[in-house]
């Protein structure tokens, strides 16, 4: 996914919360582990749980609690205003 870095600097996104906003996009509608998307744009625990939180504290994604048989890794989801602020910021990939 392509997102216009000049549309993003008007959102107050950082490249890191727009990147973990476009895995969740890409995902259409599925929940995404966040180690998977903590691991795709190379950001490290501790790091992208404050980046987790914001989105999430925006109202932007929603953490999904894991099920029994797998508790170690959270999920996320995009929000429908996450979705909506990304809209516009992505480009068509040629």
């Amino acid at each position: 996914m392509i997102v216009d870095v000049y549309a993003l600097s008007h959102t107050g996104l950082t490249c890191r919360q727009a990147a973990t906003l476009a895995a969740l996009i890409e995902a259409r509608g599925a929940p995404v582990k966040f180690r998977d998307i903590r691991e795709r744009i190379r950001c490290c625990p501790a790091s992208f749980r404050g980046v987790a939180d914001k989105l999430i504290g925006a109202g932007l994604a929603r953490e999904i609690p894991p099920s029994r048989d797998d508790r170690r890794s959270p999920y996320h989801a995009l929000t429908p205003a996450g979705e909506a602020l990304m809209e516009p910021l992505t480009l068509s990939q040629p």
